[in-house]
């Protein structure tokens, strides 16, 4: 066999492959144009509110998921939602026979909200970059009400919850 490592000989092959799991190797034109850095977008800074702890004031999100601050990536969520508040209630009926299981229901139930939240926001911000959407149409793609318009599906949502929940309780038995 060659000399070197199995990531050496690769490297010397020079074949279509390129890095193992770099699939737009595929792709790529050879040449010896350096490429441009490209500008990426963090993830959002993420804070849940909620009134009973005074960190959201009515009428701040009433009956809305979330709200984006792009000059600050800041994403507030709203605790009160009550797509977030009857998910919680949901599993905690489910999980009832678990001693206090509604800190790490509600732990689970925001982080997957939350994800939807972050990824609503950032896919947004990378459609920025296309050049094909107006500031006025970003902004509308993560208001208030469609970041609540992306958070309403909650079926997959619920099953990542019934998975995570499931690996931390243990399974819930069907009658």
């Amino acid at each position: 066999m060659g000399g070197g490592s199995p990531h050496e000989r690769i490297q010397r092959s020079g074949g279509r492959a390129g890095r193992a799991g770099d699939i737009f190797s595929l792709f790529a034109q050879g040449g010896d144009a350096s490429a441009d850095p490209v500008d990426s977008f963090t993830e959002p800074i993420t804070k849940w509110v909620r009134e009973s702890d005074g960190t959201r004031n009515p009428p701040l999100l009433d009956d809305r998921a979330g709200k984006f601050d792009p000059e600050q990536n800041l994403l507030l969520i709203n605790a009160d939602f009550r797509a977030f508040t009857d998910m919680v209630d949901r599993w905690c009926v489910a999980y009832a026979h678990v001693p206090n299981p509604r800190k790490t229901v509600e732990d689970v139930v925001h982080e997957w909200f939350e994800q939807q939240l972050i990824e609503t926001v950032m896919s947004a911000m990378a459609l920025r970059r296309t050049g094909g959407w107006s500031i006025q149409e970003l902004e509308e793609l993560w208001s208030e009400a469609a970041l609540t318009a992306a958070v309403l599906p909650r079926w997959h949502i619920d099953v990542q919850i019934k998975r995570a929940l499931g690996a931390k309780f243990g399974t819930l038995k069907v009658a």
